[in-house]
């Protein structure tokens, strides 16, 4: 509801937090897919343990949820914040290509059962919403594809990967210890934390590498 009715908060850079907001967003939806469609079946095995409380626990509003937000974001919304999410879910750590494809039944392996996570066996999903998943599931592959190909032709040397999450190059540097990460890295940790991840100074600031302030202190902004 949120990302239907206020989209801007995910995909309008120039508000703060919609960096921060939109990275959380695709690595929570990353995480939920890969538990759902784990090899081990260990999202299956849970769900169906005689708990209480579990049996509330149901596949379809899970998945159509995580379906209907990828769909307007990526789908529905202007071109320019569409590419944005697509973007920024492909770069997230977590993502696995294999999870979404299970969406519309594909099977990971011969002892996993993703059946359940198959929009097509649900009668309450219309055509039109398997033709919306299906033309989701092209571009992510399409792009997927694509950006291996290019991070395969221009190989980041070790030594300029951020050694946070050994994903994304080194973008940003911390003020005044001079330390880096990439910027999705040093967003999600500033919103629980002050210090670098290193050597625990109390960060004033982060810039990129050229020098463009991304975040400074409310300390330091109240003070100038």
């Amino acid at each position: 509801m949120v990302v239907h009715s206020a989209s801007a908060l995910f995909t309008d850079w120039t508000r703060p937090s919609a960096e921060v907001l939109l990275s959380s967003l695709c690595q929570l939806i990353c995480q939920i897919l890969n538990r759902m469609s784990s090899r081990s079946g260990c999202f299956e095995v849970v769900v169906n343990l005689e708990v209480r409380g579990l049996e509330a626990v149901h596949h379809f509003p899970i998945i159509t949820a995580v379906v209907g937000i990828l769909v307007y974001l990526i789908l529905e919304s202007p071109k320019e914040s569409s590419q944005l999410a697509l973007n920024v879910l492909l770069s997230e750590p977590s993502f696995q290509l294999h999870s979404f494809d299970a969406i519309l039944g594909a099977s990971i392996s011969t002892e996993s059962n993703t059946s359940n996570l198959n929009l097509a066996k649900y009668t309450e999903v219309t055509l039109t919403e398997l033709s919306q998943a299906s033309q989701l599931m092209a571009m992510l592959t399409s792009t997927y594809q694509q950006k291996a190909a290019n991070e395969a032709s221009q190989e980041i040397e070790e030594e300029y990967l951020c050694t946070i999450c050994y994903a994304s190059p080194k973008s940003t540097v911390f003020q005044p210890c001079g330390h880096q990460s990439c910027r999705a890295c040093i967003s999600h940790h500033l919103l629980h934390h002050k210090e670098c991840f290193f050597c625990k100074a109390v960060i004033t600031n982060v810039t990129t590498n050229d020098g463009t302030v991304l975040h400074e202190s409310r300390e330091d902004t109240k003070e100038s």
